[in-house]
């Protein structure tokens, strides 16, 4: 997982900056979800947004898109979430997981 070094963590890090080059995680990777670490290096608004001009009242579509868009958005919103709980321990089982057996 790569973070960005231009945006500063909070006070709840998921990591810290390294000695030299990299990253080093700032709790147990237990506790960290993928959800930690993209709101870390991201903000909390919502993972799709509506186009931030409004539509044409007078459009045929325009008019009822935004409430639409708005209901299928947070449907979606919060299935990414949950599947975001997943913890960085959880990925990295299941990485090291798929490397062949050795013998």
């Amino acid at each position: 997982m790569r973070f960005s070094s231009a945006v500063p963590l909070q006070e709840q890090a998921v990591a810290t900056g390294g000695a030299g080059a990299g990253w080093h995680l700032a709790r147990e990777p237990e506790s960290i979800t993928l959800l930690d670490a993209y709101l870390a290096v991201g903000d909390d608004e919502a993972l799709f947004a509506l186009h931030s001009s409004t539509p044409s009242g007078s459009c045929p579509i325009g008019f009822g898109i935004q409430p639409a868009l708005r209901q299928v958005f947070g449907r979606l919103d919060e299935a990414v979430r949950r599947e975001l709980a997943t913890t960085i321990a959880d990925m990295l089982r299941d990485v090291l997981a798929q490397q062949p057996a050795t013998a």
